[in-house]
């Protein structure tokens, strides 16, 4: 039997024993998109390709975006649908990022 908040109303606060637990991967209306995935680091990693080391390396750098949200301070998560826009911008591997779009030599 679902419990309702302390302010009378009939918004459901938690699951009571014997009942299944809520699906959080499911996109709530405040994000993401519908039927959109909350990924766990590991997630996201797999997702974007690379090792979860690398993952957390990317978004410490600021090379990947920052989390959407997390589950607690420790836990972050992304939507699915965060990953695959970042992807699509993404450059190749091996890509030189450090280099500028200077006027090629000759051409002033």
């Amino acid at each position: 039997m679902m419990t309702t908040g302390n302010d009378g109303s009939d918004r459901p606060v938690g699951h009571s024993a014997g009942e299944p637990k809520p699906d959080f991967r499911l996109a709530p209306a405040f994000g993401g998109r519908p039927g959109d995935e909350k990924l766990t680091t590991k997630a996201a990693a797999e997702r974007a390709g690379v090792k979860p080391k690398t993952w957390s390396s990317y978004v410490r750098r600021g090379y990947a975006p920052q989390p959407d949200d997390g589950y607690d301070r420790r836990t972050p998560w992304w939507w699915a649908s965060t990953i695959d826009e970042w992807k699509k911008g993404r450059k190749g591997q091996g890509a030189r990022t450090d280099l500028r779009n200077e006027t090629p030599k000759g051409n002033t």
